[in-house]
């Protein structure tokens, strides 16, 4: 019994070592995670939703408790971007976030090759995940003062999908901007720089209103995007305001107060 797991264990080291081999073969660091190929292109997502393939505007609404299953691969590292609320400091600290995010690679020596698989998990969904989910992937062959200077063009991303999580208890979409534990939320205005004013619910079918008691404001006219809030764009001092977002949906009515604090930047050159 002693010799024939000596004999495995010889054997184990022997594999080991091969597969290394095989690896440094491809001319690169014997870590997996650190290969770089010369094969780029966009990634691919995919989800336990309706459909497979996503168009640039695709957005979902998912009831409150359900799951949500995003997949993406692609064949460099990749990462996920999706709603701050949800990955925020508090939420981890509490041991409130529901996100799960799995890694795998699976390297092909034969081919010279790898893919890089991840698995984005959301169980029993919160208002607080309704937001944009995107994977993106680094750019081959990117150095990291081009990743300093133009951070958006040193990766590509996979088409966006939004969620809205339905919650009942919950109509007005969480944003960072808003105070904890509180109904207010402060935003902030800078001159000459277009903005999306973020009162906007978690159902996509809701009805949502901004409100001001300032009678030169005609923010009726704002256009909204239930996944943005209302456009205001290049805005002046006469914006900065108290606003009410007023959001409806069947006989429930939720409101946020927007307090905005107006910012001039002087161009000195």
């Amino acid at each position: 019994m002693k010799i024939f797991i000596q004999l495995l264990y010889f054997l184990s080291i022997l594999i080991s070592t091969a597969i290394l081999d095989s690896i440094r073969s491809m001319g690169s660091s014997t870590i997996v995670g650190d290969l770089d190929f010369s094969v780029q292109e966009s990634p691919i997502l995919t989800s336990n939703l309706p459909v497979t393939k996503f168009n640039h505007d695709d957005s979902f609404d998912i009831p409150a408790k359900s799951s949500l299953n995003l997949r993406c691969q692609g064949s460099n590292p990749n990462f996920w971007i999706y709603p701050e609320t949800t990955n925020n400091f508090l939420s981890k600290l509490m041991g409130d976030d529901n996100v799960i995010i799995q890694d795998t690679i699976v390297a092909d020596t034969s081919a010279g090759k790898a893919r890089y698989f991840s698995r984005l998990d959301i169980s029993r969904a919160k208002h607080v995940n309704t937001g944009l989910y995107q994977c993106c992937v680094k750019r081959d062959n990117v150095s990291i003062p081009q990743v300093l200077k133009e951070p958006e063009k040193s990766y590509k991303c996979s088409k966006a999908i939004y969620i809205f999580v339905n919650d009942p208890l919950h109509l007005i979409a969480p944003i960072k901007e808003q105070m904890p534990g509180g109904n207010v939320a402060y935003i902030t205005l800078i001159n000459k720089k277009s903005l999306y004013l973020p009162c906007k619910s978690t159902f996509s079918t809701a009805n949502v209103t901004l409100k001001t008691k300032r009678m030169d404001l005609n923010i009726s006219e704002l256009p909204f995007d239930p996944r943005k809030g209302f456009f205001i764009q290049n805005p002046g001092m006469k914006f900065n305001s108290r606003y009410e977002c007023v959001v409806n949906y069947r006989n429930l009515t939720q409101t946020r107060i927007f307090l905005t604090l107006y910012k001039v930047l002087l161009n000195l050159n």
